[in-house]
C-alpha cells in the first residue's frame, strides 16, 4: 500500500480538465463558406477532427456567437457549425478568431 502512495507522489497523474459546457444560441445567420472567398470577405479553417475547432477571416459584418458556418467537407458532404465565441481584432477591424461547435447537418457524410 505505501509502495503506491510513493509511486503516485513521485509520478503524480495530470487531472483531466474538465470544460463547461456552453449553450449557445443560434442567432439564424447561416454562412456558407464557399460564398465568402474574396479580398475583405473570407473564412479560413482548421480542421483536425476535434471539437470544437477554430476558424480566421475577414468578413464585414463580422461574425457572431450563434451564427452558423457551413463548408463542403472532403467526402463531398456539407459540414455545419456553432460559432461558439468570438476574438474581433482592432487591426484591421475586419479581422476575426472564432471557435466552432460542429453540430449535425443533413450532408453530413
Amino acid at each position: 500500500m505505501w509502495l503506491t502512495d510513493v509511486f503516485n507522489w513521485l509520478f503524480p497523474v495530470p487531472e483531466k480538465r474538465i470544460e463547461p459546457t456552453i449553450q449557445i444560441e443560434p442567432t439564424g445567420r447561416v454562412i456558407e463558406k464557399w460564398a465568402c472567398h474574396g479580398w475583405g470577405n473570407s473564412i479560413c479553417h482548421h480542421d483536425d477532427g476535434r471539437s470544437p475547432f477554430e476558424i480566421y477571416g475577414w468578413m464585414t459584418p463580422l461574425i457572431a456567437v450563434g451564427d452558423e458556418i457551413r463548408w463542403e467537407n472532403m467526402s463531398g458532404g456539407i459540414t455545419c457549425a456553432y460559432v461558439k465565441s468570438v476574438e474581433n481584432c482592432s487591426s484591421p477591424r475586419d479581422m476575426f478568431f472564432a471557435k466552432l461547435e460542429k453540430k449535425i447537418c443533413g450532408g453530413d457524410k
